[in-house]
Parts: C-alpha cells; sequence; structure tokens
C-alpha cells in the first residue's frame, strides 16, 4: 500500500510538473504568435498564402514582360518606317490593325503610278500632270509619316505603362519573397515550439494514464485489505 500510495503522489507530481511545461509551451506558441504578428491561422495556412501571392505575382510579371517584348518590337519596326526611304515599307501588322494607315499607303502607291505612268509617257518632271502627281506624292507622304508617328507616339505611352507595371509587381514579388522568407525562418521556430508542446502533451496524456491506473490500483488493494480483515 505505501509502495502504491508513493507511486501515485511521485506520478502525481510529475502529472502537476508536465502540467506547468505544458502551459508554458502554449503560452510560448501564443507569445511568439503575438510578438511575429502571426494570424490566428497556422504558420502552414499564412506559408500556403505567401506562396501563392509569389505565385500570382510571378505569373503576371512574366505576362507584362512578354508583351512589353511584343511592344518593344512594334516601336523598332515604327522606329525602322520613320528612317526608310521608302514610306510603304510598313510591318503588315500594323497595316492589318490601322485602317487609316492602309488606306495611307494604298493612296501614296496609286499616287506614285500615275506619276511613273506620266513619266512614262514623256512627260517632264515640269508637265503640270506631273508636278500635280508629284504634291500628291508629297501630301500623302506626309499624312503617312504623321501617322506613323502617332502611333509610334501610342506604341511608346504603351511601354511607359508597361514599365511602371513591371517596376511595381517587381516590387510586389520581391516584397512578397522577403515576407516568405522571412516567414520561413519564423516557421523554424514556430515548429520547434510546437515539438516540445506536443512531446509535453503526449508525455501529460501517458503520466496522467499511468497515475489513474497507479490509483485505481491502490485502491483495489485498500478494498482488499478491509475485506480481509472483516
Amino acid at each position: 500500500m505505501n509502495s502504491n500510495a508513493q507511486s501515485v503522489e511521485w506520478l502525481n507530481g510529475q502529472v502537476d510538473h508536465v502540467k506547468q511545461e505544458l502551459d508554458q509551451n502554449e503560452n510560448a506558441l501564443h507569445k511568439f504568435k503575438e510578438d511575429n504578428d502571426l494570424p490566428s491561422a497556422t504558420v502552414n495556412e499564412v506559408s500556403n498564402l505567401f506562396r501563392g501571392e509569389m505565385e500570382a505575382f510571378d505569373q503576371a510579371l512574366t505576362q507584362t514582360r512578354m508583351k512589353k517584348q511584343e511592344i518593344l518590337a512594334r516601336q523598332a519596326g515604327l522606329a525602322t518606317m520613320l528612317s526608310a526611304e521608302n514610306p510603304t515599307e510598313i510591318a503588315v501588322s500594323e497595316l492589318l490593325t490601322n485602317a487609316f494607315l492602309s488606306g495611307l499607303r494604298t493612296q501614296y502607291l496609286d499616287a506614285m503610278r500615275d506619276r511613273d505612268t506620266l513619266l512614262a509617257e514623256g512627260k517632264g518632271e515640269n508637265h503640270p500632270l506631273v508636278r500635280r502627281a508629284n504634291e500628291r506624292l508629297t501630301d500623302v507622304k506626309t499624312a503617312l509619316i504623321a501617322e506613323v508617328k502617332n502611333v509610334k507616339g501610342a506604341v511608346d505611352h504603351d511601354l511607359l505603362v508597361l514599365n511602371h507595371q513591371e517596376a511595381g509587381l517587381s516590387s510586389l514579388f520581391e516584397a512578397s519573397r522577403h515576407k516568405a522568407v522571412d516567414l520561413n525562418m519564423k516557421e523554424i521556430e514556430y515548429h520547434r515550439l510546437d515539438r516540445a508542446r506536443v512531446e509535453n502533451e503526449k508525455l501529460f496524456e501517458l503520466l496522467f494514464s499511468q497515475m489513474k491506473e497507479a490509483d485505481i490500483a491502490r485502491m483495489m488493494r485498500v478494498n482488499n485489505i478491509i475485506e480481509d480483515t472483516m
């Protein structure tokens, strides 16, 4: 009986001791989350949220950079048109997307063909019809170049917008990445604290179960002795 009583007393002391450690573990976890401004969700959930955020920013950044490359190609093509001697050397993509530009190109080719026909008929440069044809060529060329400049101006503006978008998305991605790295370091410490809590929780349950068994065994011995003396 004395042995059982001592076992119960010892186990009870161990249960109290482990319970105190378990409370300290839970308080340490709570304080850690407060000190590091972690939400009520688990660290794993927050980590998954940051990873999803990074992936979304990365995809948006990739799409923006791809679009930027397309705009840069258009910008280079339009710059080539402005420097070309023949204003009809316009990229097919620009003609397909700009009906006015396509119409001016057709007018320029028609005017050039009319002038060449007049010259082929033997009319000189000073002939009124030839001079009128040259004037028409000059007017259409001026309008054509002006339209190309307008298109290039719009493309330059689009490029400026994309540069701002790229810078903004890059900044958001880096900020998200830094948060993810910082959270990863916190996650290591959080899991260390949580492991200690889980281990003490298991130990508490084990000791509590053994204490109950020892107490039941003690009670049974007491009952047996009482019965034997009766």
